[in-house]
């Protein structure tokens, strides 16, 4: 039932992004991922793949917006693999929050784990940030 509400989901979310084009396009290598906000008006909204957090790591989060603001909230998950390749991905709780600007750095600290990153427009957002896991 999960997989089928999930399904759902994601079709709506390709449905209302193709009807008013791409909001935010993301990059991932490893566990770097660049983020690109194409004129995210206020409230869009979206989320990364998952990636990993070690012991005495954090994310160092860097803006490079041109305009507006996007909220990232880190929320744990757990990643199933079949063997068929297939990932599943359950959402569990949210373990940090951060805001950030044209041309700010912050780092975020999190437990060991794995995360995706929910990521929600604040004014119009323009421009890139991008996230890499780094040595607390």
């Amino acid at each position: 039932m999960k997989k089928i509400i999930c399904l759902l989901v994601l079709i709506m979310s390709l449905l209302l992004t193709a009807c008013g084009g791409i909001d935010f396009e993301f990059g991932q290598v490893g566990n770097s991922i660049t983020v690109k906000a194409n004129k995210a008006t206020d409230g869009k909204y979206a989320q990364s793949d998952y990636f990993s957090v070690n012991k005495n790591q954090a994310v160092k989060v860097t803006s490079s917006l041109t305009g507006g603001q996007l909220k990232i909230e880190f929320i744990e998950v757990v990643v199933f693999h079949d063997t068929d390749g297939d990932v599943d991905i359950i959402p569990g709780a949210l373990a940090a929050t951060v805001t950030v600007g044209p041309d700010e750095t912050k780092t975020v600290v999190l437990e060991e784990g794995e995360y995706i990153m929910a990521l929600t427009a604040i004014g119009t957002a323009e421009g890139k940030i991008s996230t890499e896991v780094v040595k607390q």
